[in-house]
């Protein structure tokens, strides 16, 4: 009994404060809105005292002037004022400046504090009521403590006063408020609730009069006065606590048994009874979280302490439909906009997550190849909802960004749950291109940006997640271009090539730079897949190879990448200059400087000498090939001078490239043609040989004359195609080969290669001096 008593007392104490609070809440709109209208009344006085002052002003001013004219004068000396005097005051009053001043847009007053009528009616209309239901509550109790510690009264009356009491303040509530007494009836209503709420409870837990269920549905019962007061009386406190006491019940009433079906039945009533409450009073847009927290958390409780893999269908049935009530109900606000924005976003972003979270751990677990599907039939849903109210209710942009963006989260996610590796970077590259082109349908710019944050994922995980993206593994059963990681190096370039041509870059400037950024990406993907492919290649040829070939197929694949570099530059210049497209001019020309700077350093010295065979030879066909694509390059641009402003300069940097690559493959040739007999003569008769140094002197002599035609050539070129990028190259050729005709020939050649060297070296430079001179008018008049 004093149980029942110490426990009666702090849980409606508790519930009493509960109800002031909300109560506060609840009257705030129309306090507020009797101080607005009286803020109103305030100032529409002040306005009329104003106006009521100009008025009388402009009176005196009127009379004054009528007073000093000569009609009035007249009139004061008893004479007849004649019409024509009357006139000019007439004029001159009429032309008077307004006295009243010109409307402007009215200042809104300074909040009022509080009167002293306003005080005693907010403490002693409704603080003083509040004190007093929770001072009678507790007294009621007291008494019945007394009552049942003396055993005046049976359990079964107990619980009968209880539920008396509870109807009566009903009942007295219902009454005082047709008297105009609104906030006192509010408050004897909340009593009355508690006070049913702890009837029922005492019946059951502590009394054992009625069993389970019929406890049950007295509980509902009381909920839903609750509820059905709370609309009676226009109150937010009722329906607060309709909501604790509905997600109480359960607990309340437990018997520590797993009644799933039970349980979420009744929480889905009560979600739908606090959601229809929140469709009908925007203002009461709280209960819509607080029926959130408390489905989630009572679903999380039992799954803590009840769920068993049994269990699996019946809670996905029952979660999936406290998702779809929640959703329906932000689908349904929308359609007739209102307040509460805070709410609309934060509860159905949270529904969208905690939903997806309780499937996924439901399950993934047993049933991984569902998971994929299952988050993909989501996705789908929120996609469709966000087209059909596209096409019928026009949403805002909060609406439609929430909306698209979690149904395009979900798909990359449903994506990442069933494949993985390069299925996974295959899957999001096409989903990333379809969002691309769902932007541009429909005009949408957080569609695109999804697309690009897509793009960023799938190359991020492709590059730095994704084994065997860069170096194949197992490299035994690496085959070129026909295998796995191929493929998805393709489809990610072919889905960045189709996103650049796909964005709008006439739109805006963000535009122009998220189609240069796709175009500057899939040049970059297609760079890295020819290289990892070229190079895993002869990574595959050098398996189980002595060391002598092996540095071979070393220098074949450094020789054979600036081939595959300067063949993928062609097409992307090509189509930049043809599109109009600087990425991809600029992409194309970076894979030309690499292809050259590679191909000068490593193609200066045949490796290994050993296998070094005159003109016929991979460093031979390289460098020609790395010439020829050159050449081509020049070609391009010279027929699109004008797509760009700093095309000219890249033309020039291309010519003295093509000389440089010549260069080198004449360098290279001459010197390994020497260098493979010096190295095999070494072995056999050791450095002091005479035949060795026969041989060095005749490298030496043959690089100086190979030098100086090589650069007489040149000098003709560029005076015969007004090339003055060549002529300058010539020129600091020749300088080159004089510092090295006077410096190391010199010093190092014997007399007779020292009289050959310096009679070639002259008799050039005379002919270049008379090429000059002679063809002078020709070369003033290149540009």
């Amino acid at each position: 009994m004093q149980l029942l008593v110490l426990a009666l007392l702090p849980i409606t104490a508790f519930v009493i404060l509960l109800i002031l609070i909300a109560k506060t809440t609840g009257n705030s709109t129309r306090i507020g809105t009797l101080e607005r209208e009286l803020k109103n009344l305030r100032a529409l006085e002040r306005r009329v005292n104003e106006l009521t002052v100009s008025v009388e002003s402009l009176k005196a001013q009127l009379e004054g002037l009528q007073e000093g004219s000569p009609a009035r004068k007249k009139e004061l000396r008893g004479e007849k004022p004649e019409k024509q005097d009357l006139q000019p005051a007439v004029v001159q009053a009429t032309s008077l400046p307004p006295m009243i001043p010109s409307p402007q847009k009215p200042t809104e007053p300074p909040k009022p504090s509080r009167t002293r009528e306003e005080w005693e009616a907010l403490i002693g209309g409704k603080l003083l009521n509040r004190i007093g239901a929770l001072a009678l509550i507790i007294g009621i109790g007291f008494f019945l403590k007394y009552a049942f510690d003396n055993n005046w009264i049976s359990e079964t009356v107990r619980v009968l006063i209880g539920a008396a009491i509870g109807i009566g303040c009903l009942a007295g509530g219902y009454r005082t408020n047709k008297g105009g007494f609104q906030i006192f009836a509010q408050g004897l209503v909340g009593a009355g609730i508690a006070i049913l709420y702890l009837s029922v409870y005492a019946a059951f837990n502590f009394y054992q009069l009625v069993p389970q269920w019929v406890a049950f549905v007295f509980m509902s019962v009381v909920t839903i006065i609750a509820f059905l007061n709370g609309l009676y009386y226009d109150s937010l406190a009722e329906g607060i606590l309709g909501w604790a006491g509905g997600f109480l019940t359960p607990i309340l009433l437990s018997t520590g048994q797993a009644n799933e079906i039970g349980l979420f039945t009744y929480i889905v009533l009560l979600d739908a009874g606090l959601l229809a409450m929140v469709g009908r009073k925007e203002l009461w847009a709280i209960l819509e979280p607080l029926a959130f927290v408390g489905t989630w958390v009572m679903y999380l409780s039992w799954r803590a302490e009840f769920y068993v893999d049994s269990d699996l269908w019946v809670t996905v049935i029952y979660v999936t439909l406290f998702w779809t009530m929640f959703l329906v109900s932000d689908f349904l606000r929308y359609r007739k906009p209102g307040s509460g924005e805070t709410f609309k976003q934060l509860v159905p972003t949270l529904n969208a997550l905690v939903y997806f979270l309780s499937m996924y751990f439901l399950i993934d677990a047993d049933h991984h190849a569902w998971m994929g599907f299952v988050t993909l039939l989501i996705a789908a849903v929120y996609f469709g909802v966000y087209l059909y109210q596209r096409r019928h209710t026009d949403p805002g942009a909060g609406l439609a960004i929430r909306h698209t963006l979690t149904a395009t989260a979900l798909l990359v996610i449903a994506t990442a749950i069933q494949f993985s590796d390069f299925d996974t970077v295959i899957f999001w590259s096409i989903e990333a291109a379809l969002l691309v082109w769902c932007s541009k349908e429909w005009n949408t710019e957080h569609i695109q940006t999804a697309a690009m944050v897509l793009f960023g994922l799938a190359i991020f995980k492709l590059i730095v997640i994704t084994d065997n993206a860069l170096v194949y593994a197992p490299i035994g059963e690496f085959t070129l271009i026909v295998n796995h990681r191929a493929l998805t190096f393709a489809v990610l370039a072919l889905a960045l090539g189709f996103g650049g041509l796909t964005v709008d870059r006439s739109a805006d400037p963000w535009g122009r730079r998220t189609s240069d950024a796709l175009h500057f990406a899939w040049c970059a993907i297609l760079f890295i897949l020819v290289s990892a492919e070229t190079i895993d290649f002869f990574r595959f040829k050098m398996l189980d190879q002595a060391d002598l070939m092996r540095s071979k197929l070393e220098f074949f694949r450094l020789m054979t990448l600036t081939v595959v570099w300067i063949t993928l530059s062609l097409p992307m210049v090509w189509a930049g200059l043809q599109k109009q497209l600087s990425p991809l001019v600029i992409a194309g020309f970076a894979c030309v400087l690499l292809a050259a700077v590679v191909g000068a350093l490593r193609g200066i010295a045949y490796d290994p000498i050993a296998g070094f065979s005159p003109v016929i030879n991979v460093r031979s066909i390289a460098l020609i090939l790395l010439t020829t694509g050159l050449l081509l390059q020049a070609q391009f641009i010279q027929r699109h001078p004008e797509t760009f402003a700093w095309l000219k300069d890249i033309l020039g940097v291309v010519q003295v490239g093509m000389a440089v690559i010549v260069f080198v493959l004449l360098t290279g040739e001459t010197r390994d043609f020497f260098q493979q007999d010096i190295v095999l003569v070494g072995e056999r008769a050791g450095s002091s040989s005479s035949e060795l140094v026969r041989l060095g002197n005749l490298q030496q002599i043959s690089l100086s004359g190979v030098w100086l035609l090589y650069s007489a050539v040149l000098m003709v070129i560029g005076i015969w195609k007004k090339f003055r990028g060549m002529r300058f190259v010539a020129m600091g050729l020749f300088g080159i080969t004089i510092l090295k005709i006077f410096i190391h020939d010199l010093s190092f050649l014997q007399t007779l290669y020292r009289f050959i060297s310096f009679i070639a070296l002259g008799v050039i430079l005379i002919a270049v001096s008379y090429a000059y001179q002679k063809y002078r008018d020709v070369i003033r008049g290149d540009s």
